[in-house]
């Protein structure tokens, strides 16, 4: 028989997973351990066991569901080191919980109602602080302002963007959300106007007008259809029943009906009915349109909204002379959003059947830099609005060339969307070519059209040299454009689903329209959005344009703006020598596994993410070598610690440890925790469980609060709380009770009472001091009573929790190899304790008190080096370190005497 001692100095690497069992030939095997529970892994690499939970609150109006991930997400609200808070959301509705200063007690001193913080998505909520205010985002809802409003008074209300001082321009992001031929056809430059949404498209079986419909005079009377079939014709044999502009029910063309009369019809009013586009393309169901228009003289009207079948076109009295109906140029283009349900169309009107509840109502589009607020959906292609200011482009300097001896001025205009003959008003102009102002400013008619950029027009005197200038003039329009664009925030383009700080800007980042674009407001204005000239402090937006679409989820300000996708890590890089500004800002792709929902931490210089799936955590870290970011795994060694991950929070140097951590929460309530010294290379993860299932942790300062639920009343009632973990705390749900009477041993348990926790029938655990007085039955009445073990006026009551280390099999090498799969025994094991008061090995108690201690004293923590004999022979022989009792315990090494 040969014996050896194995030391094992420390379990750096935590827990690690089963399948390493085999690898007695790496450093891991022998700083690691097969089981590690309910404890901290400690920088000098030994274990203590983990703190308590010490009941704070319990939340008896809470909402649950099936469908909930989470059910409440806490987060921490500092605004100094005097006044700092603990915010709850949970099912809309909003908790803070105020942490006084002197005391440091805590009390619940705000409940908000919020509808739109639905706990389905809670999981995914992103969020950001500054000051008095508390950002949260999520891509359903306008992002959320959680504001102090005093000491213990919070509100919540929709982020707003900053606006001009006469209201006329909203400093928000816009984005050209269109294609790249669809223009923008307003009705007029001021006021309320209509706008249409189309693009050029002549068709190819049915010219534009006049010749299209054609309506006889012939025996027409007052209110009856213009033909005995009561359709309009077109002018084709044979004479169909009905104009369809497109395959029905497939419409992809819908049209505008234009009337043209020799005569003077202006006397006359025309009901055009018939069908408008259907929001869903493929959708059988149709959409019955009307539109009441007056008649033409000796000219031609059109309708305001887009047909893509006419039934009739009835006039409500007789016509005079030759009338004619047809169809414009432009194909209206389904663009604004609207659902079949909720088209309402109550009466032959031009201004009934529309979309009152579509997500566009109240929402602004752009044309060139004018806004214009949507009032009302009419057509998924027409819709009403206000003008904020007036409709007009502010041209560059220089807009104007004149030539030598002319009255052509030639006019530079961006995608100006003009026509030949369209009416533009000019004002703001400067003299050029010795055509005076007075010449250049006013209505004028456009008389040619040389490219999308270019026009001229007549002025009203000639010019005496060829040469550029004219200042910036200022051109008020309704031309056709296809410069338009429109607000990136709303219910039909979704909403922001990162926020954070970075260089004194605040950050949005990934719409469901606009998945992968960043926006940043002005520098030190956080409800700018303006993009300006593109000055240095203007707002920056950027598009992640990689080819492939990135869904950024998360933002975090670390060394760069780093952002997190659903598909590959990126950043936006940092300068030494400057800011981040419109013109040198640019986003970098780095990595290529993806983040899940759960937000980032920093954590020991690196951001540690979850993947894509929520199996793998990895450390994004920018290495000097590579000049880039990596991504490694820093969970492949204890990856079945990952299971189904909710929300990961970092504290650091908090519950009187000088480490830092991260608590990743799993979806079954226990919790994986991450320790990493990289100083030292050393990364190690460890499991906390409960009787309790672990919903959200948060840090604020140094203590670390977790929202838990437990099921009381004997198994009947899942109650939930606000906890936090105490050294002091030697259980979950741990409180101390003050007796009923004087020496009755007699404790309230409060039940479901304000400040309640156990119920009659429920099982507890009592500590008195050092010392563990037993487990209890709570009885008749939430009456807890001590009095045939002990008797005591204060005792602190609480739930028991698992402690156990599990070394892996002892395994050694000799000359003759190792001994891995030999029978061997494990003789005696010494165990390095600190500060101990409960411990056994292998299931044999440590025992504390001697027999001529004085009893009626605390038992006395035990520091030092204990030994323990064990017995029994095995293939795989392992030392398990629990407790029977939840008292102090660490352990910081121990040395194993193998016998083979």
């Amino acid at each position: 028989m040969q014996k050896v001692q194995v030391p094992i100095t420390n379990f750096q690497f935590g827990e690690v997973s089963p399948s390493l069992s085999s690898r007695t030939d790496t450093a891991v095997y022998t700083a690691s351990a097969q089981k590690v529970e309910n404890m901290f892994l400690r920088a000098e690499g030994g274990v203590i066991k983990r703190a308590g939970l010490e009941y704070i609150y319990r939340d008896d109006d809470i909402t649950y569901s099936n469908s909930y991930r989470q059910v409440c997400r806490l987060i921490p609200f500092i605004f100094s080191d005097d006044e700092q808070y603990i915010i709850s959301i949970q099912h809309q509705k909003v908790r803070a919980f105020y942490i006084d200063p002197t005391t440091g007690n805590i009390s619940l001193v705000s409940t908000i109602t919020n509808s739109l913080f639905d706990a389905t998505y809670l999981d995914e909520f992103t969020f950001a602080q500054s000051g008095d205010v508390l950002f949260v985002c999520h891509p359903t809802f306008m992002p959320q302002q959680i504001v102090r409003t005093g000491l213990q008074t919070f509100i919540t209300e929709p982020f707003v963007f900053d606006a001009r001082s006469d209201l006329e321009q909203i400093y928000q992001p816009y984005y050209n959300f269109h294609s790249a031929n669809s223009l923008l056809k307003p009705s007029g430059t001021s006021g309320s106007i209509s706008l249409q949404v189309c693009h050029f498209d002549p068709p190819s079986d049915f010219p534009a007008d006049p010749d299209g419909v054609c309506l006889s005079q012939s025996g027409v009377t007052a209110n009856n259809p213009l033909s005995s079939v009561g359709a309009a014709y077109r002018n084709t044999t044979p004479v169909p029943s009905i104009v369809t502009f497109s395959p029905y029910p497939y419409n992809t063309n819908p049209r505008i009906i234009t009337i043209t009369s020799t005569s003077n019809n202006s006397g006359v009013s025309f009901v055009v009915t018939g069908r408008a586009l259907n929001p869903d393309p493929t959708s059988n169901s149709t959409i019955t349109q009307y539109e009441t228009i007056t008649g033409p003289n000796n000219g031609t009207v059109k309708t305001t909204r887009y047909f893509t079948q006419v039934d009739s076109i009835t006039p409500t009295s007789n016509i005079v002379g030759s009338v004619s109906a047809g169809i414009d140029d432009n194909v209206g283009v389904n663009y604004f959003q609207g659902n079949f349900t909720d088209w309402s169309s109550s009466s032959v009107d031009n201004i009934d059947g529309e979309f009152p509840n579509s997500k566009h109502l109240n929402t602004t589009i752009r044309y060139h830099n004018s806004e214009i607020l949507i009032t009302k959906v009419q057509t998924t292609s027409n819709v009403i609005g206000t003008v904020l200011n007036s409709l007009f482009v502010q041209l560059k300097a220089n807009a104007l060339k004149t030539i030598d001896g002319s009255s052509t001025v030639e006019v530079t205009h961006v995608n100006h969307g003009m026509k030949v003959g369209d009416s533009v008003t000019l004002s703001e102009c400067a003299a050029v070519g010795n055509i005076s102002t007075s010449n250049l400013n006013g209505a004028r008619t456009i008389l040619k059209i040389i490219d999308d950029n270019h026009y001229t027009f007549t002025a009203g005197g000639s010019a005496n040299a060829s040469v550029d200038g004219g200042g910036s003039p200022k051109i008020t329009s309704s031309a056709p454009t296809t410069d338009w664009s429109e607000q990136s925030f709303s219910g039909v383009r979704g909403f922001p689903a990162a926020v954070t700080f970075h260089q004194n800007r605040l950050c949005f980042a990934g719409t469901i329209a606009q998945p992968d674009s960043v926006y940043m407001s002005k520098s030190n204005a956080f409800y700018n959005f303006d993009v300006g000239d593109a000055n240095d402090s203007d707002s920056i937006q950027i598009t992640a344009s990689g080819g492939e679409v990135q869904q950024i989820r998360h933002l975090l300000s670390n060394r760069d703006l780093q952002i997190f996708s659903a598909s590959s890590e990126l950043y936006i890089p940092s300068f030494q020598d400057k800011p981040l500004t419109p013109t040198n800002a640019q986003i970098r792709r780095q990595t290529p596994f993806g983040s899940d929902f759960i937000r980032p931490q920093a954590l020991d210089g690196a951001t540690v993410f979850v993947q894509a799936g929520g199996s793998i955590v990895r450390e994004y870290l920018f290495t000097d070598a590579e000049a880039a970011y990596t991504a490694i795994p820093v969970s492949t060694l204890s990856s079945h610690l990952i299971v189904d991950p909710v929300e990961m929070n970092t504290f650091y140097g908090a519950i009187d440890r000088s480490e830092s951590y991260i608590f990743l929460i799993n979806k079954s309530g226990n919790m994986a925790v991450f320790n990493s010294n990289r100083a030292e290379q050393r990364a190690g993860w460890v499991e906390f469980t409960s009787q309790c299932k672990f919903i959200s942790t948060t840090t604020v300062d140094d203590r670390v609060f977790a929202f838990v639920s437990c099921l009381v009343n004997n198994g009947s009632t899942t109650a939930y709380f606000l906890c936090e973990f105490k050294s002091s705390a030697n259980m979950d749900l741990s409180k101390s009770y003050t007796e009923n009477a004087s020496n009755s041993s007699k404790f309230n348990m409060g039940g479901s009472t304000s400040g309640g926790i156990f119920y009659q029938n429920d099982v507890v655990n009592v500590v008195s001091g050092n010392n563990y007085i037993g487990e209890f039955t709570v009885g008749s009445g939430n009456v807890l009573d001590i009095s045939g073990v002990s008797t005591l006026s204060e005792v602190e009551v609480g739930l028991k929790f698992d402690v156990n280390l599990k070394t892996n099999p002892i395994d050694t090498n000799t000359q003759s190899g190792p001994v891995s799969g030999k029978i061997r025994s494990l003789a005696s094991v010494v165990v390095d304790l600190n500060n101990t008061l409960s411990v056994s090995v292998n299931n044999t108690n440590l025992v504390i008190r001697q027999v001529n201690d004085d009893l009626s004293q605390e038992q006395v923590a035990v520091t030092g080096r204990k030994e323990f004999r064990l017995m029994g022979y095995g293939r795989t022989p392992q030392i398990t370190i629990s407790q029977s009792a939840p008292l102090p315990l660490q352990v910081n090494g121990l040395i194993a005497e193998l016998v083979f």
